[in-house]
């Protein structure tokens, strides 16, 4: 299966890690994790966060092959 294009936007938006808060954004990358487990690692939020605001779903981060995947 092939990487969609708006998977491979959502990609970049994580190339060097980062929280994700909008829903169809944490949809295309937990479809990348699903479908192609080797380019992204998906954790818990890499930021500290209080609970008074919204907390991201989770913190996502590209692996080399997934910046190759995407360059």
């Amino acid at each position: 299966m092939k990487l969609t294009k708006k998977q491979k936007e959502a990609m970049k938006l994580v190339k060097e890690g980062a929280d994700i808060s909008n829903p169809a954004i944490a949809r295309e990358l937990r479809a990348v994790e699903k479908n192609h487990p080797k380019l992204i690692h998906i954790t818990r939020p890499m930021g500290d966060y209080d609970g008074r605001g919204h907390v991201p779903y989770f913190g996502a981060i590209l692996t080399d092959a997934g910046r190759d995947a995407v360059a």
